[in-house]
C-alpha cells in the first residue's frame, strides 16, 4: 500500500514505501502543499510552539466556514477532535490523519465535511517527534515491546521527558498547557479521538479501543454513548469496509503480573487523557493500533477507524449535540476512587495464538473482559461558587498582613455575590460554559484581588484586634478553661 486514495501531496511514509515517518518539516510541508491549493474548506493554524521553538500546527475543515469557535457553535454541528503523536513514537496516526484530510478535501468521503467541524492536531509532541532513533520502540517481543516499522521513530516523552499522555491533571508540559487553553478549551469539542499505538499480549485485533472509565465522576450519559450506539457501529463498519478485526482495549491477565484468566484495561486515574476528557462531559475515543502489524497496516487500521469514526459523527449530529446539551451540568456526586471488575454479560471472545507467538496458529478464547469501573467514595459535587470567599479570606490573610475587617467583609459580599450570579448564569440559564473546576479558581481570583484593594482603599483599624482572631494562645486558654469543666 503506497496510498491509500489521494493524488495530491504524499506524506514521508507514503513516498517512501512506509520505510520512514515524516518530521516535524515533513508534516508542515504536507500541511503547506495543502494550503497552496486554495481550498476555502481548510484553514491552516497553529496553537502556539513547543520549547524548542517547533510550530504545533491546527488544522480546521469545514464546508460552512465555521473557522472559529463561535462560528462552530451557531452552525450546530459536532466537532470532532483528531489527536496525533502525544507518544510520538507512535505515528500511524499522525500519517493516517494527513491522508485523511487530503482525501476528504479531494472528495472522497462524501459530504461529511458539510456535516461536522473538523479539527486535526496531527504531531502534538512535536520535540519528542524528532529525536528518530532506530532504537526507539524497537520490536521486542520476547518482552511485549516494540512495533514492526518503520526504520526509526520518535519518543515516548517530550523534550522536558514528561509523558504528555500522563500530564493532564498536572499540565506540566508547555505544549498540555497550549493544547488546552487554546484548542481543547475555546472549542470544547463534542468527540476527542486520540490516536495510539499499543504492543503488550499477543492477538489478532488489528485496533483495540476504549473510552473514559469515570462514569460515576463525570455524567455516564456520554460514555454510556460511547459504549453502546458510536463504537458497536463503528466496529461493524470497519470490519465490513477495510475486512479489520477490533475489541475493547486490554492485555491477557497474566501478562499484567495477574493471576487466572481475564482480558483487563488500563486504570481510571484523570492524569490518562481519555479519563480527564470524561470529567468534562464529553465523548472521548482513544484508538489503540496493534503495532505487531507492518507499519502500512497500521496506517490503514488507522485511517478506517478515524473514518468510520467520522461518518458516525456526522450522521448522527443531531443525536449528539441533543445528548451533550443534556449533560453540562456535572452529576450531584464524584466518585473519588473505582474498583475494577469483570462485566456480568458473555466472556470475551479473543482473537490470539496457540502457541503464544507472532507465528502461532489462530485460536479464539473465551475470558472475563475485566473493565467495569464502579464508583467508590461517592462525595458531593465540590462548592466551587460557595467556597472561594472563605478560602481567599484564608490564604491571603496568612501570608498578607494589610488585609483587615473592612476587606473582608468586602470580600464575603462581593465573592457570595459573584459566586450566585456565575452559578445562575453558568448552571441554571447556561448563558457562560465554564466547567466548575474552572469557576472556583476565577472565583478566588476575583476574592483574592477584592480583599487585597478594599483592605488598602481603607484604613487600617487602630487598636488590638487580638480578641478577633485566632491564635495559639488563643487555643491554650481556651484549652485550659476546659479542663476545669466536668468530664
Amino acid at each position: 500500500m503506497l496510498t491509500l486514495l489521494g493524488q495530491g501531496p504524499l506524506t514521508r511514509a507514503e513516498s517512501t514505501g512506509y520505510s520512514q515517518t515524516s518530521t516535524h518539516a515533513d508534516v508542515l510541508a504536507f500541511i503547506e502543499a495543502l494550503r497552496t491549493r486554495g481550498d476555502p474548506r481548510l484553514r491552516v493554524t497553529d496553537f502556539g510552539h513547543t520549547p524548542e521553538g517547533r510550530l504545533l500546527p491546527l488544522l480546521i475543515l469545514s464546508n460552512h466556514g465555521c473557522f472559529t469557535p463561535e462560528d462552530a457553535v451557531n452552525a450546530g454541528l459536532p466537532v470532532v477532535l483528531v489527536q496525533c503523536g502525544i507518544h510520538a513514537g507512535e505515528v500511524e496516526g499522525k500519517e493516517a490523519a494527513l491522508m485523511l484530510m487530503r482525501d476528504l478535501l479531494d472528495g472522497h468521503h462524501g459530504s461529511l465535511l458539510d456535516r461536522i467541524t473538523l479539527l486535526v492536531v496531527p504531531l502534538f509532541n512535536a520535540d519528542g517527534n524528532d529525536r528518530i532513533d532506530s532504537k526507539n520502540r524497537k520490536l521486542e517481543i520476547e518482552h511485549f515491546r516494540g512495533q514492526i516499522g518503520p526504520a526509526g521513530v520518535g519518543t515516548r516523552e517530550n523534550a522536558a521527558g514528561i509523558n504528555l499522555n500522563r500530564d493532564y491533571m498536572r499540565q506540566q508540559g508547555a505544549e498540555m498547557r497550549l493544547m488546552q487553553s487554546r484548542v481543547c478549551q475555546p472549542w470544547n469539542p463534542h468527540l476527542v479521538i486520540d490516536c495510539h499505538t499499543t504492543n503488550g499480549s499477543i492477538h489478532r485485533f488489528a485496533m483495540t479501543f476504549d473510552i473514559p472509565h469515570v462514569p460515576d465522576s463525570g455524567r455516564r450519559e456520554p460514555i454510556d454513548y460511547m459504549r453502546r450506539r458510536l463504537l458497536p457501529a463503528v466496529q461493524a463498519a470497519v470490519k465490513a469496509h477495510d475486512g479489520l478485526d477490533s475489541f475493547w482495549y486490554g492485555n491477557f491477565l497474566r501478562d499484567e503480573g495477574g493471576e487466572g484468566m481475564g482480558w483487563i484495561t488500563y486504570p481510571h486515574h484523570p492524569r490518562f487523557g481519555g479519563n480527564y476528557r470524561g470529567l468534562t462531559n464529553r465523548l472521548d475515543l482513544l484508538l489503540e493500533t496493534y503495532s505487531y502489524l507492518p507499519f502500512p497496516e497500521r496506517v490503514r487500521t488507522t485511517y478506517g477507524f478515524l473514518r468510520e469514526s467520522l461518518r458516525h459523527a456526522a450522521s448522527h449530529g443531531d443525536e449528539i449535540l441533543g445528548l451533550l446539551a443534556g449533560c453540562v451540568t456535572p452529576p450531584a456526586e464524584v466518585a473519588v476512587n473505582y474498583r475494577l471488575e469483570a462485566f456480568d454479560h458473555a466472556p470475551a471472545e479473543i482473537l490470539t495464538r496457540e502457541p503464544y507467538t507472532l507465528s502461532g496458529a489462530p485460536i479464539e478464547v473465551r475470558v472475563p473482559y475485566i473493565g467495569r469501573f464502579i464508583g467508590e467514595q461517592p462525595v458531593p459535587r465540590p462548592l466551587a461558587y460557595a467556597v472561594p470567599p472563605i478560602v481567599a479570606l484564608f490564604l491571603v490573610g496568612l501570608f498578607w498582613r494589610g488585609a483587615n475587617v473592612a476587606g473582608a467583609t468586602a470580600t464575603l459580599l462581593v465573592g457570595s455575590g459573584c459566586g450566585v450570579a456565575l452559578f445562575l448564569a453558568n448552571v441554571v440559564f447556561h448563558w457562560v460554559h465554564l466547567h466548575f473546576l474552572y469557576a472556583a479558581p476565577v472565583l478566588l481570583l476575583i476574592d483574592s484581588s477584592v480583599l487585597v484593594g478594599a483592605s488598602l482603599w481603607t484604613r487600617r483599624p487602630s487598636g488590638r484586634v487580638d480578641s478577633v482572631i485566632w491564635t495559639t494562645a488563643f487555643f491554650r486558654a481556651e484549652s485550659e478553661r476546659l479542663r476545669t469543666l466536668p468530664a
